[in-house]
């Protein structure tokens, strides 16, 4: 939350200092665009760009849109990790999905990351992330699955392998007194389970007995020495 409040009250700082690096015509704050074939993709730059200067002040939505722009937005890194050399296309992957997003809405062929990382003299760095239809059609059929999900109250299947999954799966669902058959599948799975179980059981127990004749033989030692090199080191927990 401070990381956010503190991003969002440098983001005028950072689109001026982009300004300055590179001149034209910018117009902020943007309202949320809407792609003109597909309305459910939308984006909300955090500025709009055109290289083409114009004189009248303050810049209009027209005036910008009756030019060629580009999608512009501004960030803050904390230590400037994800962050590559200025100028390529080295930032974080959620960063270039996002400017695909827009890039996507827009039509625009570029987008540009005006970011400014601690401990740089509050010097801005422009990544210019260019389009690419590959992951924008890629983007574009997923979004369009996701609405048609949500339209049929259709959820996709749960990701077995995510380790959130568990605790998702077990928090989605109420709890009644209603009793229901359950598939075969259902009962392979609860027989792996208990087999499972059992196998850590007996780990657990192998673990713990082989650890005490560990300890047995270290006596009141702190620290035993392996015959590989490796050391054993004991401590006091109060």
């Amino acid at each position: 939350e401070k990381a956010f409040r503190r991003g969002h009250a440098l983001e005028e700082f950072v689109l001026n200092e982009y300004h300055l690096l590179v001149g034209g015509s910018i117009r902020y704050p943007v309202p949320m665009l809407i792609h003109p074939k597909y309305e459910f993709m939308s984006a909300t730059p955090d500025a709009l760009w055109t290289d083409v200067l114009i004189k009248n002040r303050p810049v209009s939505m027209q005036a910008i849109l009756s030019k060629p722009y580009i999608p512009v937005d501004a960030k803050t890194a904390a230590r400037g990790e994800g962050f590559g050399e200025e100028g390529t296309e080295e930032i974080p992957q959620e960063y270039i999905i996002q400017a695909q997003q827009q890039m996507a809405v827009t039509g625009a062929s570029r987008c540009d990351m005006a970011v400014m990382i601690d401990g740089t003299n509050y010097d801005v760095r422009l990544y210019p992330v260019l389009r690419n239809d590959d992951i924008i059609e890629s983007m574009i059929s997923a979004e369009h699955e996701f609405m048609e999900r949500l339209r049929d109250k259709n959820p996709p299947s749960p990701d077995w392998t995510h380790p959130k999954t568990y605790e998702v799966v077990r928090q989605i669902s109420g709890v009644t007194e209603e009793a229901i058959d359950m598939s075969d599948e259902a009962s392979e799975l609860w027989k792996e389970i208990e087999e499972l179980s059992r196998k850590k059981a007996e780990m657990e127990s192998a673990i713990k007995t082989k650890r005490a004749k560990v300890l047995f033989e270290m006596g009141e030692a702190g620290i035993g020495s392996l015959p590989d090199g490796r050391r054993l080191v004991r401590k006091i927990v109060k």
